[in-house]
């Protein structure tokens, strides 16, 4: 896994608006692939879905990336999401550590929706950062995985306390 896979950079800043994120990230949007012409699966999961049921955990979308192919098509997207339980801020009330849940989805359902969940930590004040990740998950694009997100996002969800743990021995 990448270590910059919870960082910011390259991510436009959406502060929850689920609005901000359809108009920064048109690829959500089924309509839009489809105007673009961009094939996708018949049985896709949708990324939306998924935020949708996070939201519904206290996870909040903080930013939002496209990625394109060379002849500039969108081919994938990547949403970050925080959950304010689950910051922990030092003696000046600034963010010490953050854990994120990074969405990744294909346009066209040719690779699965992935799933992590991770913590990242600044470690000194140079910018130094510690970026462990916690659970990996990913779900096929197909019926039975449509008609399972609940419980797949659910039982990743519940993963979502070993992040306070993780946070301590990072404190530490």
């Amino acid at each position: 896994m990448s270590q910059t896979l919870f960082r910011s950079k390259g991510f436009i800043p959406l502060d929850n608006n689920i609005d901000k994120l359809i108009a920064f990230t048109p690829s959500l949007d089924k309509n839009w692939r489809d105007s673009q012409r961009i094939k996708s699966k018949p049985y896709q999961v949708e990324t939306l879905d998924a935020i949708k049921q996070f939201q519904d955990n206290g996870w909040r979308i903080s930013g939002a990336n496209q990625t394109r192919k060379k002849n500039r098509q969108i081919s994938s997207h990547s949403i970050k999401m925080e959950h304010p339980d689950l910051i922990i801020r030092n003696d000046k009330g600034q963010r010490e550590a953050v854990s994120n849940i990074l969405i990744n989805n294909s346009c066209s359902g040719t690779k699965p929706l992935t799933l992590d969940i991770g913590a990242f930590r600044m470690v000194c004040s140079n910018g130094l950062y510690s970026i462990n990740s916690l659970s990996h998950a990913e779900i096929k694009h197909n019926n039975k995985n449509i008609q399972m997100l609940p419980e797949i996002i659910g039982k990743f969800n519940s993963k979502a306390e070993a992040v306070l743990n993780e946070f301590k021995k990072l404190k530490r």
